[in-house]
């Protein structure tokens, strides 16, 4: 692992596996684990159960992804990229997750499900192919985990390190929404529980 070369000279013959392993991690870090998580029973502490959902996936990945570095082409830098940007994913699903996974009633979750699911199976009808964006789950995935998109995909050279920023952003500022619709959850039920005793 960390800065070796592939074990082997046929390490080609698994690049299209290990492009379908990753699309496969993304598919179940946006589809599987929202729905595992909204359509079963509510989260008594929806910001700390799914914080530690985050650390756990996260952890997996890693665990999982550098490992096969040695069967493949993908340098340090790449394979890095791609951790990331799995990671960016689970941290911005996470936050979704988050917002409606405490929610007592249906419609919220579902809600958050359907968006969910909507920018990971449509999003890569809105590319252009003449790069990766961060918002395209899917795309950004095969792009990264492909050692020659431009091959592939008609691209210029991967620019993983912009889209992982871009990533990084958005995961924090949906965090920032969780936090901040979680302090005014509190301060509204201060609010109505003193108006309660006035009365």
């Amino acid at each position: 692992m960390g800065p070796r070369g592939p074990l082997n000279a046929v390490s080609d013959d698994h690049a299209e596996g290990l492009r379908l392993f990753s699309v496969t991690l993304m598919l179940g870090i946006t589809i599987a684990w929202p729905m595992a998580r909204l359509l079963l029973q509510r989260f008594t502490a929806p910001i700390r159960q799914t914080a530690l959902d985050c650390i756990v996936l996260i952890c997996s990945v890693e665990v999982t992804l550098w490992p096969l570095r040695l069967l493949s082409e993908w340098s340090v830098d790449r394979t890095l990229s791609i951790t990331n940007i799995l990671a960016g994913w689970i941290l911005l699903v996470g936050a979704f997750i988050a917002l409606a996974a405490g929610s007592r009633s249906w419609p919220p979750r579902i809600l958050v499900l359907v968006t969910v699911m909507v920018m990971t199976v449509c999003t890569p009808l809105l590319t252009t192919g003449e790069g990766l964006h961060w918002w395209s789950p899917i795309d950004i995935t095969l792009g990264a985990s492909t050692i020659d998109p431009a091959r592939l995909f008609g691209m210029s050279p991967w620019p993983g390190r912009s889209a992982v920023a871009q990533l990084v952003l958005a995961a924090s500022g949906a965090w920032i929404i969780v936090f901040g619709a979680r302090i005014l959850t509190r301060y509204r039920t201060d609010d109505l529980a003193i108006s309660r005793s006035n009365d």
